[in-house]
């Protein structure tokens, strides 16, 4: 897990989703779907539920996302 992979998640959070999140970030979203998928693997946990195109924070999301940074 690396500080980037966090931003690239909270980013898709607040954005409410990856295509936001991309333009938002200068990335291109297959960029963020990578991200956010390594954070997953590193966690060794889903940080989203994924329903067709839309992602829903999952429990552990929450989490993650309300966590102190410091």
């Amino acid at each position: 897990m690396d500080i980037t992979d966090l931003r690239v998640f909270k980013a898709v959070v607040e954005e409410g989703g990856i295509i936001k999140a991309a333009r938002r970030l200068h990335r291109v979203p297959s960029n963020v779907t990578t991200r956010v998928k390594q954070l997953e693997a590193s966690l060794g946990v889903e940080l989203f539920h994924r329903d067709r195109q839309r992602l829903h924070l999952s429990a552990t999301g929450e989490l993650l996302l309300v966590m102190p940074s410091g």
